[in-house]
């Protein structure tokens, strides 16, 4: 029950009562009658039987509406996306308890059923617009009952003098102004406060559902579950954020790494395809014939082992590289001239705290998850240790839930290095 409203509405009766110096002389059936039973008549007109029946059910949530805190649906989508990132998506569907939300466990089984992102958003964007649009049509005849009281009030104002009954000037104005208040405290203490309180837990309530629809799609797009509660967060006022920078559950134990040893077994057994898949895609290309000469002599010099595999993909255009190991597009790589020579991916760890902070600003963040996996823990210690604390956790804590395969770690790491080849040609890192 909202207390609130218990003692707005006792205050505000206790002050008429105060005023007119008890209730003694304030109370008059019939006129209570005409105010009370001629507001709602005049609302059966404006309204169906429906919707003027649900203005009673939609006052109900004034005195006792369900109240869902954005600090507890924040720690609940935390814990969801845990659950989610631990044994997956389906498990969500056992994750919900029967006193979640039942916008929130629609989502849910959408998200569990498989359902288009695009399509979730429009269903539940949908369905949260109507609602806004019937709270505001219930608050609307909430706010025309009140004006019609008022309304009824002066009518049975007028009705008193018109009849008139033989009494005095100041009787009669006595007696007309009994139903004038009656409509004027009714609407002072029902049809607009509780209007505007109706219109404040409706926003409350839309507030809610939109954390909502933000919180499922980031699990659905699989998120980390402290970006999740970041992004929740930022609804709120900064008072009250969640304090806690870690999630209500602790995080899984990272499963074993062996993407550096799968990195080495895939580079004994593809490197000679690699090589040859590259000199092909070079070969048959309209690239210049000093521009293949310069690949051909890395992938001399990468079968002698003087540079490693990655070292031999920068100097690959987009559309070679996306052909050898059928990844993302990247940026054309620079002429041999332009790319320093015998520096690999190790060599980072060979930077300055300064330079490798630069490097990170410039870095996809996922390539970076990925490259990590197949790097020496010196590098990864040196690379981690030029970050924020929450940013360290997130990074360790993405690497323990991906397992890239070895073509992908190497594409990663090619990304980064021509990255920091790009920041040595423009001056801003040196390279030893």
């Amino acid at each position: 029950m909202d207390s609130a409203t218990i003692l707005g509405l006792a205050g505000g009766i206790l002050v008429v009562l105060q005023a007119a110096g008890g209730a003694a002389g304030l109370y008059q059936g019939t006129a209570l009658l005409v105010v009370v039973a001629g507001g709602l008549a005049a609302l059966l007109i404006a309204a169906s039987l429906r919707e003027a029946l649900n203005v009673f059910a939609v006052v109900g949530n004034v005195f006792f509406g369900r109240k869902v805190s954005p600090l507890d649906l924040t720690r609940r989508s935390v814990g969801l996306a845990e659950t989610a990132r631990r044994e997956g998506i389906l498990a969500l569907e056992g994750a919900l308890a029967k006193d979640d939300d039942p916008f929130l466990t629609q989502a849910i089984q959408l998200t569990v059923d498989g359902t288009e992102p695009r399509l979730i958003m429009d269903i539940l964007s949908t369905e949260l617009h109507y609602t806004e649009k019937r709270h505001e049509r219930s608050r609307e005849l909430l706010q025309r009952l009140g004006y019609n009281w008022v309304i009824f009030g002066a009518i049975g104002a007028l009705l008193v003098l018109v009849q008139g009954g033989g009494q005095t000037g100041g009787e009669l104005v006595a007696q007309a102004g009994l139903p004038l208040l009656y409509g004027v405290v009714l609407y002072g203490l029902v049809g607009g406060p509780f209007a505007r309180k109706l219109e404040a837990i409706s926003a409350r309530e839309s507030l809610v559902k939109k954390m909502m629809i933000e919180a499922v799609m980031a699990i659905q797009s699989g998120d980390n579950p402290r970006i999740i509660e970041h992004k929740l967060a930022a609804f709120m006022a900064p008072k009250n954020r969640p304090r806690d920078p870690h999630p209500a559950l602790p995080p899984p134990p990272p499963p074993p790494d062996h993407s550096r040893a799968e990195l080495k077994k895939f580079l004994d057994e593809k490197q000679g395809l690699l090589v040859r898949l590259v000199r092909e895609a070079v070969q048959t290309s309209a690239a210049e014939d000093a521009y293949k000469a310069q690949v051909e002599a890395a992938a001399v010099r990468l079968e002698r082992g003087e540079i490693s595999l990655v070292e031999l993909l920068v100097l690959l255009g987009e559309d070679m590289r996306k052909e050898v190991l059928h990844t993302i597009q990247h940026p054309p790589p620079p002429p041999l001239e332009q790319v320093p020579r015998d520096v690999g991916f190790e060599d980072i760890g060979k930077l300055s705290d300064r330079e490798i902070q630069m490097l990170l600003r410039e870095v996809d963040q996922i390539d970076l998850v990925v490259a990590l996996k197949g790097a020496s823990d010196g590098l990864k210690e040196k690379i981690l240790g030029n970050m924020s604390e929450r940013v360290q956790m997130f990074i360790n804590e993405e690497m323990s839930y991906v397992h890239a395969q070895p073509g992908r770690v190497i594409d990663a790491q090619t990304c980064i290095l021509k990255q920091l080849f790009q920041l040595w040609r423009e001056g801003q890192i040196e390279l030893v």
